[in-house]
């Protein structure tokens, strides 16, 4: 006969205790590693969404720019530029360290 209350259905007599259907992660269970990959995901996630904003400005954008259009991308490029070193980072500390794309070795 098996059991099936929450868990998953294994055969009392089985000798290994039921599984539950639903796994919930605690804090504890959340390793180093997973942490970094976490930041890192989350790093990418906000250079994705910066350069966005700036497509969004360009696609906004007259075709002369006027100091206030200019002022936006110049904060807009900086934004994209700090979130993409984090990103980089991020990923260093995740193991995907990559050489870098200037040198002439690549």
């Amino acid at each position: 006969m098996a059991v099936s209350c929450g868990e998953s259905m294994v055969a009392p007599d089985a000798g290994t205790p039921p599984l539950p259907t639903e796994r919930t992660t605690d804090v504890t269970d959340i390793t180093t590693d997973d942490r970094t990959l976490m930041r890192a995901m989350r790093a990418a996630h906000a250079h994705a969404d910066a350069t966005t904003e700036t497509a969004r400005f360009l696609d906004r954008m007259g075709q002369v720019p006027d100091p206030a259009s200019i002022a936006e991308y110049a904060s807009l490029l900086a934004r994209e530029e700090l979130t993409r070193d984090e990103r980089a980072e991020m990923l260093r500390e995740a193991g995907l360290d990559l050489p870098s794309l200037d040198d002439e070795d690549v």
